[in-house]
């Protein structure tokens, strides 16, 4: 296939599709954004919903985990703080 070699998106892209995916992770979940990363918390997601929301984020927005404290919260969640961080955060991406 070919490969994706399109440019990141600028930071106001970026956020935005950081804060529409996070819905995928349920009502319990919050982001704060800083200068260069992003922290989420997240509160019983399903380990699906966290998948496919750390894939979205790769791919719509390119950012990446850089620490992830998770735990588990039930017999089929997890519970915990997640930085991420990516050319689209870094205010030196035009």
């Amino acid at each position: 296939g070919a490969q994706n070699v399109s440019r990141a998106p600028g930071r106001a892209a970026a956020v935005r599709a950081l804060e529409q995916s996070m819905s995928l992770l349920g009502d319990g979940s919050r982001l704060s954004v800083q200068a260069e990363s992003a922290n989420v918390v997240v509160q019983n997601a399903p380990p699906e919903a966290l998948a496919r929301w750390l894939n979205h984020l790769r791919i719509n927005a390119r950012l990446l985990p850089v620490q992830a404290q998770l735990r588990p919260s039930g017999p089929a969640s997890w519970s915990g703080q997640i930085t991420l961080t990516g050319p689209g955060l870094r205010s030196e991406t035009p």
